[in-house]
């Protein structure tokens, strides 16, 4: 499922599927030594890409095997995506604003080595922030970096040219730290090709094939006792349905799929099979506000009021779902700014109201045309709303959201393509509407900010909503050191009030984790009542966390 601060992308969806069986040979990345706390081997199954594995770990690539962010390369701080309050250091140990949130100041860890037994020090954090100034396609967030500077060997100040309060969980939390002595041979980082990575993390990569991914232990590792397994094992998959039967035989020990019925068909299987949807996300439909028929507000408000949200989560979610709110803000993990007028409804609230989305539509200018479609200047009312091929999830979801539409007077489309178009498509505007997940991070600012602020396509908004007073209450919360403070709540709350009755986005439900563990060969993995960390394999770098830290059951 899109990186906790992303939509859509390699951070994010648990791309699902078959192991790929086609023959390949192993690409050998060095045999690797598993530490002396680390032992076994853990087996994953779930896939970052519609297609196979490919051996590329830069993560600053499109096209980078996603598994080694946080495992192989790690960030600065640990935020928690399942939980707002948790946050750890991970290569910082602390971090201070000054200079009224131009100035961000880090101190490291000391005794950290890289993987090939160089040592990690200030020079390689500053080198990463200069790169990322010094090449914008490689900088996502769009951080406005000046400079950064070392002050010994551990410490580092990073200068921004505006204030940068806002932008902290990416600047600590999803800059991967690159080593200095080899990326300054790199003469482009966008595309270099990392088939031998070299990072601080807990694993280090041993080999690649299309269908597998093998991590080792890193046996130098500067987190004491960590990791607890020896090696980790990821395999390759296309499709939901032979994945779901990998992990219901057991032989899968951390599964992110969507399976049906899971209750019976999982969950039943076994008393140590378990299912962890910890809501950190929120599935969308995602219009298209500035062209074609989404760039009507009434069709966008009809198209939500047609919705059996409840039906949806019972038929096709085994009633496992939590409901969104009009303003899509996760809940609890947003309960602080969420403007208690926009309560999530419901099992009882969450069905459709036709009578409502006829009457927006009748009083745009909207009249009845042959077979039950509303009709506007000769135009039948038809939305194509596009789904990646194999989330079949989603694709059982917008097949119930036909005949809902239809009892509305809307004929809705559905489009299934590869999931490398329909993500290429929605990065370039190129749709009406579209189904995705949206989340992943502890700020509410960056949520919102993404969702419906002045952002690249690239990060979020790829529906183009634009509202004036939205960017600067955005802007104002920006300027403030605390995102929970009255004042800032009350912008928020203004924020709401706008992407709420503007239709920014169509929410659906809190976005299922597609997380199943089993029991039987693993323990100590992020639970609803232990939520260390997300417990979706497929967000980065959350998964990294939480892989060094499960454990085998002896």
């Amino acid at each position: 499922m899109i990186k906790r601060t992303m939509d859509f992308g390699k951070k994010g969806r648990i791309l699902l599927a078959a192991v790929a069986m086609m023959a390949t040979g192993v690409v050998s990345l060095g045999t690797g030594t598993s530490g002396a706390s680390a032992n076994g081997v853990m087996t994953l199954g779930w896939g970052d890409y519609g297609n196979a594995f490919t051996n590329n770990f830069n993560p600053y690539s499109a096209t980078s095997a996603t598994l080694g962010e946080g495992a192989v390369y790690e960030p600065l701080w640990f935020f928690d995506p399942a939980s707002g309050s948790q946050t750890h250091p991970w290569l910082a140990t602390s971090y201070a604003w000054s200079n009224s949130g131009k100035t961000l100041t880090f101190q490291l860890q000391h005794g950290v080595n890289w993987s090939d037994g160089k040592p990690f020090t200030s020079s390689d954090v500053a080198f990463t922030f200069n790169l990322l100034k010094k090449d914008p396609s490689i900088n996502k967030y769009a951080l406005p970096i000046a400079s950064a500077t070392v002050k010994g060997k551990y410490t580092v100040i990073v200068k921004f040219t505006a204030q940068a309060y806002t932008d902290l969980s990416y600047a600590a939390g999803d800059i991967y730290i690159l080593p200095q002595h080899v990326w300054s041979k790199i003469k482009n980082p966008a595309t270099y090709v990392a088939s031998y990575p070299v990072g601080t993390g807990a694993y280090k990569v041993s080999s690649v094939t299309a269908a597998a991914i093998t991590l080792v232990a890193n046996k130098n590792y500067y987190m004491k006792g960590l990791p607890k397994i020896g090696k980790v094992e990821a395999l390759f998959f296309n499709g939901n349905t032979p994945l779901d039967a990998a992990i219901e035989s057991g032989s899968i020990d951390w599964g992110g799929a969507f399976i049906p019925n899971i209750k019976t068909s999982y969950l039943a299987l076994n008393k140590n099979y378990k299912n962890e949807n910890l809501p950190a996300a929120m599935a969308n439909i995602i219009p298209n506000v500035k062209s074609g028929p989404m760039s009507d507000l009434a069709v966008r408000q009809a198209f939500s009021d047609a919705i059996d949200r409840a039906t949806i989560n019972q038929d096709v979610y085994d009633g496992q779902l939590g409901f969104a709110s009009s303003t899509g803000l996760v809940t609890p993990l947003f309960k602080s700014v969420l403007n208690p007028a926009y309560k999530p409804p419901t099992m009882a609230t969450a069905g459709p109201n036709v009578s409502a989305a006829k009457a927006a539509l009748v009083a745009d200018g909207y009249t009845m045309g042959s077979g039950g479609i509303f009709q506007k200047n000769g135009q039948q009312l038809s939305i194509t709303v596009t789904v990646p091929g194999g989330w079949t999830d989603y694709q059982q979801a917008l097949q119930l959201m036909t005949t809902e539409e239809a009892a509305a007077g809307i004929n809705m489309q559905v489009s299934a393509p590869t999931q490398a178009t329909a993500l290429a498509d929605l990065a370039s505007g190129n749709f009406q509407a579209q189904i995705m997940y949206y989340g992943f991070t502890t700020s509410p600012w960056v949520y919102l900010n993404q969702m419906a602020g002045p952002v690249p396509s690239s990060v979020g908004n790829q529906g183009g909503f634009s509202n004036a007073t939205v960017n600067a209450d955005l802007k104002a919360i920006s300027t403030m050191t605390n995102e929970s403070s009255p004042a800032a709540v009350k912008d928020f709350y203004a924020i709401e009030k706008i992407v709420s009755s503007q239709v920014a986005r169509i929410p659906l439900f809190a976005q299922q984790g597609d997380a199943e563990f089993n029991g039987n060969v693993i323990k100590n993995f992020p639970t609803t009542q232990n939520p260390y960390a997300e417990s979706a394999a497929g967000i980065y770098p959350s998964a990294g966390w939480a892989m060094s830290r499960i454990e085998l059951v002896k």
